[in-house]
């Protein structure tokens, strides 16, 4: 197939190795989860009372930072893909208007902060000029940086299920954790989900590289269908997956089509489609290849119509109404 460009459409943002997820649900305590809320809601218990013990000693609470926004780097773990400007702009707008609600996580790198969790807040803040950004501060390792940027819940947005599965891939792919089940319970999510997700790395690969300029073209519910369509018929797939980029066609578009071309690659007809007729005083009928539909009109008697027509059938020879080859 021809190559195709790697540009955005009008409103979106490529972003090199940028991760990230929806909410994850609480992480059972001890299982060595990291995230930004169980972090603050550490931070508002000591700072309300200064003996309190920490809540989990495996996560050290942190105090609040203004950190210079000049003096943060984006993470190298972030599995987003794609940024879309109108969401950066209503979050611009919201910051301004009732200030930041939720700290953003780095850890110190050489003299300078890399992000772990908010890099939407962190532009946002860049693109109004702000000096700082505050923030939590921790300590931590490229795994647990890795982890908890999946982790983390970037405001109302929540990654695509094609970036949920790249990230989950690429740290089971590492042995970052060891299984599906341990994953799960770091970052706080269904097993069933990561197994999911995970359906979109068989997807063959020139499908794939189009899903990274636009990871959202494919859901879950329809992408273990793409992966069997996908399995013989890799430039029918990915074919459909480009205009569905290109032109906006629907998944289940796609799918119709890539199984008409792959019927008429067999020699096979591909069924007409329904005609539908008003039959007056009687109801409207539906007539496809293999089925015949009447819905009846205000009264009239189904079981009576259904009679006759069982009548008119026993009077007519079977050959009349046989598929002549």
């Amino acid at each position: 197939m021809a190559k195709h460009s790697s540009g955005f459409g009008k409103g979106t943002e490529s972003l090199t190795n940028f991760h990230g997820i929806r909410k994850p649900d609480a992480v059972p305590k001890g299982s060595g989860g990291i995230s930004v809320d169980t972090l603050l809601e550490q931070v508002m218990d000591e700072s309300s009372s200064g003996m309190a013990e920490r809540a989990d000693e495996t996560i050290p609470a942190t105090p609040l930072k203004d950190i210079p926004v000049d003096l943060i780097d984006k993470s190298p773990y972030q599995p987003r893909l794609q940024l879309l400007v109108e969401s950066l702009e209503e979050l611009v707008e919201s910051i301004q208007t009732i200030g930041l609600l939720r700290p953003i996580l780095v850890r110190p790198r050489d003299g300078r902060y890399e992000l772990v969790g908010g890099e939407r807040r962190w532009r946002a803040h860049k693109l109004i000029n702000a000096k700082t950004i505050q923030g939590l501060v921790r300590e931590m390792s490229d795994t647990e940086a890795e982890v908890a940027a999946l982790a983390d819940n970037e405001g109302q947005e929540q990654l695509t299920d094609y970036e949920r599965g790249k990230g989950f891939h690429g740290i089971l792919e590492r042995k970052v954790e060891p299984s599906q089940r341990a994953l799960a319970r770091r970052v706080g999510v269904a097993v069933s989900v990561i197994n999911r997700c995970l359906a979109f790395m068989d997807l063959p690969k020139s499908t794939r590289e189009v899903l990274d300029q636009k990871p959202g073209l494919i859901g879950i519910r329809n992408v273990k269908e793409f992966v069997e369509l996908g399995g013989q018929h890799q430039d029918l797939v990915t074919e459909a997956v480009i205009q569905m980029r290109d032109v906006g066609i629907a998944q289940e578009v796609a799918l119709r089509w890539i199984r008409k071309q792959i019927a008429l690659k067999n020699g096979i007809s591909q069924p007409s489609q329904p005609i539908k007729k008003t039959l007056p005083g009687v109801g409207t009928l539906k007539v496809s290849d293999r089925a015949i539909e009447v819905k009846c009109d205000k009264g009239v008697d189904g079981n009576t119509l259904a009679a006759l027509f069982e009548e008119f059938l026993n009077q007519v020879p079977t050959e009349k109404f046989k598929i002549k080859n």
